[in-house]
């Protein structure tokens, strides 16, 4: 039985990991811990930074959790639908209370203000076998990623990582 639940779990509205504890479980949500890891090992901080992320599933809002508790300065939630974006924003921006999600329509890209962006790649668009596909063709996008972060495990290089990459930006 769960008889706890970790708070970044619960804001994230996902459990992954049970660990035993007197009466029950506890449950912890384990996705970004990894992934933070390997963005601390290459030295990218996000700290004040205005974040991009591609897709409004349970990845995204870990995410999202991950850069809010990091100090992002603003995220930018980009969704196929801007309602599903809006429902996942206001969730999280509720828990902080803060306006610091702004949610998007994945083709209003082009209202991005012109910066340098750290953007998450969370969508399944791009996965094998589907490897020459990506959720934005753009380049006027991509000249405005300075690191992009594909969570896409297969391939090891997606077709979003290339495009980052031929743009200038670091891409892992």
């Amino acid at each position: 039985e769960l008889v706890d639940i970790d708070i970044a779990a619960k804001n994230i509205g996902a459990v992954n990991t049970l660990v035993r504890v007197d009466g029950g479980y506890k449950g912890y949500n384990t996705d970004i811990l990894g992934l933070l890891r390997e963005l601390k090992s290459e030295d990218i901080n996000l700290k004040n930074r205005t974040i991009v992320i591609l897709g409004a599933g349970g990845a995204a809002k870990a995410v999202a959790y991950m850069c809010i508790t990091e100090g992002a300065h603003k995220i930018y939630l980009f969704n196929r639908t801007k309602k599903h974006a809006a429902t996942v924003a206001d969730a999280l921006n509720l828990v902080w209370e803060k306006d610091i999600i702004v949610p998007m329509a994945m083709n209003e890209y082009s209202l991005l203000p012109e910066e340098k962006y750290i953007v998450f790649q969370t969508t399944s668009v791009g996965l094998s076998p589907n490897e020459d596909e990506v959720v934005i063709e753009d380049s006027e996008f991509y000249s405005k990623v300075e690191v992009g972060v594909d969570l896409i495990y297969n391939p090891a290089t997606t077709k979003f990582m290339k495009l980052v990459a031929e743009h200038g930006g670091r891409s892992y």
